[in-house]
């Protein structure tokens, strides 16, 4: 799931009609299926809602396991998952920050986010 615009924001939409936030790739609203929408970008902190220590993991990504995978959500109510950091002391509900990276995966640059505790 691409999360970000070109400027590195994690981005999402918003329903004109009742006001639901989610993923931007939707063409109706879950909710209401209403079509019409506003884009918006994540602001503010974010805490974590809920999270998994993954141990099976996708090949790439051997060298890395086990790793932390969280949902997390910003103050304006934009979601979004992605790894976090750690894998110690972590708690739904605690504070995050978003972290911009670049990692390789199968001889490919994929422009992603971390979420690290503070």
């Amino acid at each position: 799931m691409n999360l970000m615009s070109n400027n590195k924001k994690i981005k999402a939409v918003k329903c004109h009609n009742c006001g639901l936030i989610q993923h931007y790739s939707h063409l109706r609203c879950l909710n209401c299926k209403s079509e019409s929408f506003e884009d918006i970008e994540a602001t503010g902190g974010c805490r974590l809602i809920t999270f998994t220590i993954l141990t099976a993991v996708p090949t790439e990504f051997l060298e890395k396991r086990p790793y932390g995978l969280g949902i997390v959500e910003f103050e304006n109510g934009v979601r979004a998952i992605g790894q976090i950091t750690t894998q110690k002391d972590l708690k739904t509900g605690m504070k995050l920050r978003p972290i911009f990276k670049v990692i390789k995966m199968g001889g490919k640059q994929i422009h992603t986010y971390l979420f690290e505790p503070y």
